[in-house]
């Protein structure tokens, strides 16, 4: 089985798509909503992390730039 950084970009809408409508299928409206912001606001702060690090890991390459490998 693959590790999901190694699918492709089509493999990887068509899993995304296929676990969204697995998880709202037995749910109402409201319940939807809660659970897609949820979600959503989990990749958002995930992104942040993320590129905070890489922020932050070039700066410090930069101040050292002769321990680049």
């Amino acid at each position: 089985m693959k590790k999901i950084e190694e699918l492709t970009p089509y493999e990887l809408a068509t899993l995304a798509s296929t676990v969204a409508v697995i998880i709202s299928k037995d749910l109402d409206v409201n319940q939807q909503n809660v659970i897609g912001n949820f979600i959503l606001s989990m990749g958002v702060n995930i992104s942040t992390i993320a590129s905070q690090s890489e922020y932050l890991s070039n700066q410090e390459k930069n101040k050292n730039p002769d321990n680049c490998n």
